[in-house]
């Protein structure tokens, strides 16, 4: 096993300091290894301020990967996103505290067989993972956690995307544990402990009169 340890590209770990760059560097070191299945161990933990995160005028997301075929994000690792108080605030309304989208934990876009297996995510902003423009991914044995109270934190939220597989997880958020968008289809949701707000949806479609369609959904 060859093991990337954030400490040992400058991060100081102390969950106030901000350790991004050492991130970024650990991620290009473990891509240009010969590692076939990079593992996150320990807890990797976001701003506590919505100020503090410098991404104006949007954030969108906290972490992203892109344009991927054969990708996998496993281990045993926590990604907590300190969502409290990005929760009290109106991002739909011009306010000074507040960029224009709340960030998603996760975003997976425009990739190809992808893995996603034993992870903990907690209170994002937002969404908790987002699946976008990718086909053939399979989330397994996750644990994704947020208040009841909390607005907008479905756990996994997919979007044009195909060869969904959801399995064996534990998804207990504010909002749908797992929501379905609009050019979604062969999606397969198996033994997932849900609640305590909403269930498994499917939304949002036909938004200005477009014609918009989700199919073959099997749970």
């Amino acid at each position: 096993m060859v093991i990337f340890n954030v400490i040992d590209f400058g991060a100081i770990g102390d969950g106030a300091n901000d350790d991004s760059q050492s991130f970024m560097q650990a991620w290009d070191a473990a891509c240009d290894s010969s590692a076939s299945s990079p593992t996150i161990d320990g807890k990797i933990i976001a701003p506590s301020k919505p100020s503090a995160w410098q991404c104006r005028p949007d954030c969108e997301h906290w972490i992203s990967f892109k344009r991927f075929d054969g990708l996998s994000i496993q281990g045993s690792g926590i990604i907590n996103g300190q969502g409290s108080k990005w929760w009290t605030i109106s991002c739909k309304n011009k306010n000074k505290n507040c960029p224009s989208r709340k960030p998603t934990c996760l975003v997976i876009a425009d990739s190809n067989n992808v893995k996603n297996n034993g992870l903990t995510f907690e209170d994002s902003p937002q969404k908790h993972i987002a699946l976008e423009r990718s086909t053939s991914v399979h989330a397994t044995k996750l644990t994704i956690i947020a208040p009841k109270t909390s607005p907008n934190t479905d756990g996994i939220h997919i979007q044009h995307s195909t060869n969904v597989f959801i399995h064996n997880s534990n998804i207990q958020t504010g909002v749908d544990c797992i929501s379905i968008g609009n050019g979604s289809k062969y999606i397969n949701i198996t033994k997932i402990e849900c609640g305590p707000r909403h269930g498994i949806s499917i939304g949002s479609l036909g938004i200005n009169r477009k014609t918009e369609k989700v199919e073959y959904v099997n749970f």
